[in-house]
């Protein structure tokens, strides 16, 4: 009220806002694997439960093909990029498919190209479920389900 604005118009505000400072981030699985595994190398260290001069294994040649991380830029409460305007349309556009959504946590969720699932997607919402009951805290959490974009109807909807 002291602004002048509705709560209608501050939401458009702040959405606006929000993709304009805090712009998404995508990085291939692969990327993000060999980075952690690099990180916990790096911790074993410092805890001397490794040699300092251990090194890692050279895994850049494991790849995780067409499985892509989205965040924004912060990596803080980075699942919002999902319902950023035509976010998902540009990532089926470059993808050149459909898209199948895993929830990750409040901070980032998973992508697939449809066409490169090779599972029933029961059996994936099972190993969701799994996933979010033993790795995330509870204030983390963000969905069981697994979601579809179809980028012909520009829509998303959960998989039964």
């Amino acid at each position: 009220k002291q602004w002048g604005v509705t709560a209608e118009e501050l939401d458009t505000i702040a959405t606006a806002n929000t993709e304009i400072k805090l712009q998404p981030s995508v990085r291939e699985m692969s990327e993000i694997i060999n980075l952690k595994l690099s990180e916990m190398l790096g911790d074993m260290k410092e805890d001397g439960e490794v040699p300092e001069d251990a090194t890692m294994p050279d895994l850049s040649h494991i790849q995780y093909p067409d499985m892509y991380v989205v965040s924004n830029q912060k990596g803080y409460y980075g699942a919002t990029t999902l319902v950023y305007k035509g976010f998902l349309k540009v990532a089926s556009e470059v993808v050149e498919d459909d898209l199948v959504i895993f929830p990750s946590s409040i901070h980032e969720f998973i992508f697939m190209p449809a066409n490169t699932v090779e599972r029933d997607y029961h059996e994936l919402k099972e190993i969701v479920e799994s996933i979010n009951a033993t790795a995330l805290d509870k204030e983390e959490f963000l969905s069981n389900n697994v979601y579809f974009y179809n980028r012909f109807t520009d829509e998303l909807t959960i998989i039964d």
